[in-house]
């Protein structure tokens, strides 16, 4: 039986390796290598709209959280893990061969879409393991470990993947393949992990929740459908993010392309490891609305950073900006594996883990798609630099509706205190 320590220096490894991969998954390393390949052979249209799936993909991929909840049950979650990893990692590789066509696109974003798909029940059912593996009072400082550990890794090989691709498709070609092997081993490792009370798990019932049963459960726990609600407001506005930069970037400045891999992706991974910590601990202490409105507060300054640098012009802002979004983003690692906890018991973790998931992935679908919407109508009118100024509102509108659910739980404790 392995020890706490030996599942965790296990953990460690398996997800510093699979962040090689997964960095050429990241919407800022795949948006820039669709403007890279394609923006010469297609219309700029049909280029934005790629960046704005690609950008997408990690999250409407969520989509098939609840499939993959069923799938589970009665497996070795560890087991399963190993193998959609595996199919992630060659996934991941083969983005770099595509042709550079009309073809080529599609082909590249259906592999990104199944990559992601994968990924999504990676991410759903590690919460399954995190939760029987480690007790309450030490999960958000592991969890922050391993988080630091991944986003490390995955700032490195993603500012080696954009200044391979200025290089030349070649040289990313040869990094994709050498980063799958990496992962490919620590994926096949991974299916040795162990999990304290796996004969309870594998014998409990995954989740059994639908789409069409949440009402019922919102109804049920209206706490949690309050914070599902601002949540897919301040989410919706983050999810537009991405792919509107890589576009601003791309047409309104002269960065070169390792730069916008550093400012979309490199800068806010090299930020977590700092700032995962002190959000951990934020966690631990408080609930999920009074955590919440500090990383809602900290994704709208950093996107108001953003707007400033694209309205103005002024590049070095960017790198302000995407040091603020680090920052804001290390606590948003930490509430998107554990915030559900705050409302759920143990035998609805996955039902509340399965929803969060599952409305993220609706976002996911709407959200970026909406915004280069949005930004296509503000270039006809020459106002496309201002095209943040939705994501920036929505994340706002979002942080002012978890300060007044804030105020009502509060509120509530003190009623439930008094009866």
């Amino acid at each position: 039986m392995q020890t706490l320590r030996s599942r965790i220096r296990l953990e460690t490894t398996s997800w510093a390796c699979l962040a090689l991969t997964l960095a050429l998954l990241e919407g800022g390393v795949t948006g820039l290598l669709i403007q890279q390949q394609f923006s010469a052979q297609l219309y700029e249209w049909q280029v934005n709209l790629a960046v704005a799936v690609a950008t997408g993909a990690p999250f409407f991929a969520n989509l098939f959280s609840m499939i993959w909840v069923r799938l589970s049950q009665g497996r070795n979650k560890a087991d399963l893990i190993s193998r959609l990893a595996m199919l992630c990692c060659l996934c991941s590789a083969g983005l770099a061969w595509m042709p550079v066509n009309e073809a080529g696109l599609v082909g590249l974003l259906i592999l990104l879409v199944i990559a992601r798909v994968c990924w999504s029940g990676i991410t759903t059912l590690r919460s399954v393991i995190w939760r029987g593996n480690y007790p309450r009072n030490i999960r958000a400082r592991i969890t922050a470990r391993y988080t630091t550990v991944f986003a490390l890794a995955t700032s490195v090989a993603a500012l080696a993947a954009g200044w391979l691709i200025e290089q030349g498709i070649t040289a990313f070609q040869l990094l994709s393949a050498v980063f799958a092997l990496i992962a490919l081993w620590a994926s096949w490792r991974y299916r040795h992990l162990t999990l304290r009370r796996q004969a309870i798990l594998a014998d409990k019932p995954g989740s059994t929740l639908t789409l069409l049963q949440m009402p019922a459960l919102f109804r049920a726990d209206q706490a949690f459908a309050r914070y599902m609600l601002a949540m897919f407001i301040l989410g919706a506005g983050n999810l537009m993010l991405i792919g509107l930069l890589v576009v601003g970037i791309h047409r309104f400045t002269g960065v070169l392309p390792w730069q916008q891999i550093m400012i979309t992706s490199a800068i806010p991974m090299l930020i977590i490891p700092f700032a995962v910590r002190w959000w951990a601990r934020l966690l631990e202490g408080n609930h999920i609305f009074f955590f919440r409105i500090w990383h809602g507060a900290g994704l709208t300054l950093a996107m108001s950073v953003f707007l400033l640098a694209l309205a103005t012009g002024s590049e070095w802002l960017l790198f302000i900006g995407s040091a603020c979004y680090g920052l804001a983003q290390s606590g948003g690692a930490i509430g998107w594996n554990l915030g559900h906890n705050d409302f759920s018991d143990n035998d609805r973790a996955l039902d509340y883990m399965a929803v969060h998931v599952t409305l993220t992935g609706v976002r996911g679908l709407l959200a970026p798609l909406l915004g280069i919407s949005f930004y296509q109508l503000l270039v006809q009118v020459d106002l496309g630099h201002l095209a943040l100024l939705l994501p920036v509102s929505l994340v706002a509108i979002g942080t002012l509706m978890f300060v007044v659910y804030h105020r009502q739980n509060l509120h509530q404790l003190k009623q439930d205190e008094l009866v």
